[in-house]
């Protein structure tokens, strides 16, 4: 079951721009996006494809950041803006010019 849902994963990521994964605890959600991101770069490394490439993962637990350590925040007494955690990723993986896949994961349970 866990070999069909990194297939799956793996067909639907490369038809969407985004890719949310849903389902019970210990249902497989985690070891599905590792097992792909694992599988994608050891392809790479072994030169089997032209179409593999290398995957460099950003895990971030939301549910454990306030929304200004999350996004960052401007202060208005000093006009500066502090950089969240989600900024400053996006900042990292922005000007990485490597053609390696960036994967923002946000690894937490989702409110309904």
């Amino acid at each position: 079951i866990t070999i069909t849902k990194i297939i799956q994963l793996y067909e639907t990521k490369n038809s969407r721009h985004s890719v949310m994964i849903v389902g019970l605890s210990g249902s497989g959600k985690s070891v599905s996006w590792k097992m792909l991101r694992n599988t994608l770069t050891r392809l790479k490394k072994e030169g089997r494809g032209s179409q593999y490439q290398a995957v460099k993962d950003f895990p971030i637990n939301p549910k454990s950041l306030s929304l200004g350590e999350l996004y960052g925040e401007f202060d208005i007494s000093t006009n500066e803006w502090t950089d969240g955690v989600l900024s400053s990723v996006m900042r990292t993986t922005c000007a990485d010019d490597k053609p390696d896949q960036k994967w923002l994961v946000f690894d937490a349970p989702v409110d309904t």
